[in-house]
């Protein structure tokens, strides 16, 4: 058997956003925003380690390369290696810069 590759929807369904705006508190509008900016930077809907080391020493370049493990694993809630839209908005709620670094590269 070969890797399958997810499709990534363009949009997120009502209840998705619904099940986001509850946990986050984010509006409808926000959610759709980030869930855009989020899909086009990562087109297979999620964020690698790699791709989080790299923001995070971008914004803390003193880290040491533990905290940036430490900081991914507390951001994978469910322990999969990598960092998808729901754990993404969790976690951009903790206001994290590194998060809103890792989809506003263009904006540097």
């Amino acid at each position: 058997m070969g890797a399958e590759e997810s499709t990534i929807p363009e949009r997120l369904n009502s209840s998705q956003i619904q099940a986001l705006a509850s946990k986050t508190k984010y509006s409808k509008d926000e959610i759709e925003k980030y869930y855009h900016k989020f899909i086009t930077e990562y087109p297979s809907g999620k964020i690698s380690k790699e791709a989080f080391y790299e923001a995070y020493h971008e914004l803390h370049p003193e880290a040491k390369s533990h905290q940036d493990a430490a900081m991914f694993k507390k951001f994978d809630i469910n322990n999969s290696g990598d960092i998808d839209f729901r754990e993404f908005m969790v976690a951009l709620k903790a206001n994290s810069a590194t998060l809103k670094l890792l989809i506003n590269k263009d904006d540097i």
